[in-house]
């Protein structure tokens, strides 16, 4: 099995990428229920557009749920790139004390 190598880019860039598909999923939940709650105020009545209207509101419960785990995820991506940073930059200096430089 190889190495890998994670660099700060690599993370900054993962949590990046991240934020952004977090921002489209939600564009995209939010003009769903939109477009939703258009179409069953026009069509919908009683029982069947409550309950659609309900499994619209259920589905972007567990957006926002799953949403908040993943800023979470790339809050965690940024604090690891910094904690890298943070450890390289202490060893290049113990061992440039070290070789005496």
């Amino acid at each position: 099995m190889g190495k890998m190598h994670v660099t700060p880019e690599v993370l900054r860039q993962t949590k990046a990428e991240m934020e952004n598909y977090i921002v489209e999923a939600n564009g995209l939940v939010e003009g769903y229920l939109n477009t939703h709650q258009d179409a069953m105020g026009a069509i919908w009545n009683g029982p069947a557009g409550t309950a659609s209207m309900t499994t619209a509101q259920h589905l972007r419960s567990e957006l926002i749920q799953t949403t908040d785990g993943l800023q979470g995820m790339a809050h965690g991506l940024g604090n690891a790139a910094n904690l890298v940073e943070h450890h390289e930059e202490e060893q290049a200096r113990a061992m440039s004390s070290f070789a005496g430089s």
